[in-house]
């Protein structure tokens, strides 16, 4: 059974003939007497007699009338309330995401939409460290975080969806010995150390810069630092340098320069895998449906 065939149905009932109801629906008579036989088939029953004044409903076909009524009445009131319901969202919602990023221009896409779509919903954004995230999220001073999704399925408790990859690159110091070399390469900073920010517990951050330098062919010398604050110093006053991606604000801070590498990152959005509110979990599909749309 269809909804085609209810409309067909019930326009048939209204008209009392196949003629007018095909006029009424802009099909041939044909096809409207087709679907009334196979909705009658599928019911198991006779649905109309036909008289000298026309089509008149049979006591089943009485019955199913007033079950199909009832039906899309109910069906165009739980629509509208669905959508009133989607309208009326309120209270506030914050997107985290690692600190040191820019995000791109997706991230007005993303205000502008919200605002139109539920105007009572304050949306904000905030930063927090790569060993934050979990704590940002249980004590809901996050709603969903945006990272690496690397970082993210280092937490057993968050359940990550891909949205987009973006491209990765080497920072370093405008001061840095390698600064002006021209045609410089990956292979070139093989004697300097890597620095990562990435807790020694969470070994995906490190096993990328591993797998990167190893494919280029050096096994890289790597020192842990706690926070991005201590790699920027490091690197303006030292010569190491920091893997990272284009998401990275310091790219565009003079003191530092960047080598754009072939390789991607993955970026994904982490929630809690405990229920989420009505309202988180509204933003987050719409988010989801941005990313895939772009793509």
């Amino acid at each position: 059974m269809t909804q085609s065939q209810i409309n067909y149905f019930l326009t048939v009932a209204r008209e009392k003939s196949i003629s007018k109801a095909s006029e009424a629906l802009f099909v041939s008579q044909p096809a409207v007497s087709k679907q009334i036989a196979l909705l009658e088939s599928e019911l198991g029953c006779k649905l109309f007699e036909r008289h000298t004044r026309g089509l008149h409903l049979t006591a089943a076909g009485k019955a199913f009338e007033s079950l199909f009524l009832e039906f899309q009445l109910r069906l165009k009131e739980t629509m509208e309330s669905a959508k009133a319901s989607e309208s009326t969202l309120s209270g506030s919602y914050v997107l985290g995401y690692l600190e040191g990023w820019l995000l791109p221009d997706f991230f007005q896409d993303l205000s502008t939409m919200f605002s139109d779509k539920y105007p009572l919903v304050e949306f904000d954004t905030s930063t927090c460290s790569i060993d934050q995230v979990l704590y940002a999220l249980k004590r809901g001073a996050v709603n969903a975080v945006l990272a690496t999704e690397s970082i993210l399925k280092e937490f057993q408790d968050l359940k990550t969806v891909h949205l987009c990859s973006i491209g990765e690159l080497i920072l370093f110091s405008s001061r840095h010995p390698l600064a002006d070399k021209e045609d410089l390469t990956l292979s070139d900073f093989a004697d300097y150390t890597f620095y990562a920010t990435a807790p020694q517990g969470l070994s995906n951050g490190v096993a990328n810069i591993l797998h990167i330098c190893e494919e280029t062919g050096f096994t890289p010398n790597i020192e842990h630092l706690s926070s991005l604050s201590a790699v920027y110093n490091k690197l303006q006053s030292g010569t190491g340098v920091f893997l990272t991606n284009e998401w990275i604000m310091a790219k565009s801070n003079p003191v530092f320069r960047t080598l754009k590498l072939e390789h991607t990152a993955d970026v994904a959005l982490g929630t809690l895998r405990e229920s989420e509110s009505h309202l988180a979990k509204a933003i987050n599909i719409e988010i989801l449906n941005y990313f895939r749309n772009l793509k």
